[in-house]
């Protein structure tokens, strides 16, 4: 089995194999076995604590594991692969800056893709009322916890990176904004996983593949 190099194509598989995970001495997971295609929506559940959020950092190849075989597009993967994933997490890093930068981070987007990705995170209300230059304030305290995790969202949108990792990213997010931005994610062109502690029966059947975490654990 070849070995991928820094430069990628785009995404078609992911495969871990035999994978086990080590977390302050305890077993987490054992010798898991994992697979991701290309435009999968994948809905993982479990209780909170259970390791839905360690799974994704494996996935992401953020976390090391004590065992096993990380397989990329049917290459073995040694090293780190940022740049293939956008991570939307449930408490955002935001800076001390404009609304934009904190979308942008500094990269030099172009008005239209700026205005996708605000109009696909559900943030146009809080953009025509402050403004793209607004000051979010120190770890965004000028605006509510639901609009810091709307920015998180559009922030990984604009990358267009393949595959997107949302943790629980609706969680602070009134019915209306968390469905839009749902439905929004399943019909994209993304291969999705995402993690949900409490997500209605009804919306199961929208993904397809539901991990459901506590039967992987060891």
């Amino acid at each position: 089995m070849d070995h991928v190099s820094k430069t990628s194509t785009s995404f078609e598989s992911l495969n871990l194999k035999d994978i086990t995970v080590k977390f302050d001495n305890e077993v987490l997971f054992e010798n898991l076995d994992l697979e991701i295609k290309k435009g999968d929506k994948i809905l993982m559940v479990g209780p909170s604590g259970i390791g839905k959020s360690t799974l994704l950092r494996v996935i992401q190849k953020s976390l090391p594991t004590s065992e096993g075989t990380y397989v990329y597009n049917g290459a073995v993967q040694d090293e780190a692969v940022d740049g293939r994933f956008s991570l939307i997490r449930q408490h955002p890093l935001i800076f001390d800056d404009s609304l934009v930068y904190n979308i942008t981070l500094g990269v030099n987007y172009s008005d239209e893709a700026i205005a996708e990705a605000i109009k696909d995170a559900q943030l146009e209300d809080v953009v025509n009322e402050k403004g793209l230059n607004y000051r979010v304030g120190e770890s965004g305290k000028n605006l509510s916890i639901g609009e810091l995790q709307r920015i998180e969202i559009a922030r990984a949108l604009i990358t267009k990176r393949d595959i997107i990792l949302a943790d629980e990213i609706t969680s602070a997010l009134d019915t209306k904004f968390a469905d839009n931005i749902r439905e929004m994610l399943l019909a994209s062109p993304y291969t999705v996983v995402e993690v949900a502690h409490k997500i209605d029966e009804s919306e199961k059947s929208k993904y397809t593949h539901i991990w459901d975490v506590e039967t992987f654990r060891k």
